[in-house]
């Protein structure tokens, strides 16, 4: 259902990094080159090595955010950092174990004002967010379990 596949050889740092989410029928081609950039992580470091250890990190703390949510709770994950808009995964905790999941972009931030390194979480209001396709309703811990095992490197 959940996949994230980074093209490591590719070298220019755009639409090197595929996101799939098969249960909304969403497919999104995106640039890991802020995650390459990022100061604040492996600052010496430009390259596609950073990048992996970079997304690695993320899935990680998106994780930890999911794993630590609480009931009617809403956490907006980014994973598209661009000039003109952050895209997102939006995550609400309905009850104790199942949550709605929907991919979609915010532009209250853009990719350079944030750090993907560090902000793993944005705090978003409901209407900062739009919702770029479907949603779908799943367990918390098959969402965490597709997400620990989602990111594969050609």
């Amino acid at each position: 259902m959940f996949e994230i596949i980074y093209y490591k050889g590719k070298k220019d740092g755009h639409r090197d990094i595929v996101i799939t989410i098969s249960a909304i029928n969403f497919h999104s081609e995106v640039d890991s080159y802020y995650l390459c950039i990022d100061p604040l992580f492996m600052p010496e470091h430009e390259t596609p090595d950073k990048v992996e250890k970079c997304l690695r990190l993320m899935i990680k703390s998106w994780v930890a955010t999911i794993d630590k949510m609480e009931v009617d709770q809403t956490v907006y994950l980014p994973y598209d950092f661009s000039d003109q808009y952050v895209g997102v995964l939006g995550i609400k905790m309905k009850s104790d174990g199942e949550v709605y999941f929907s991919a979609g972009h915010t532009t209250r931030y853009c990719g350079y004002e944030i750090s993907p390194s560090r902000d793993t979480a944005l705090n978003l209001k409901e209407d900062e967010f739009a919702n770029d396709g479907g949603e779908v309703v799943l367990s918390k811990d098959i969402l965490i379990n597709q997400l620990s095992s989602s990111l594969r490197v050609l």
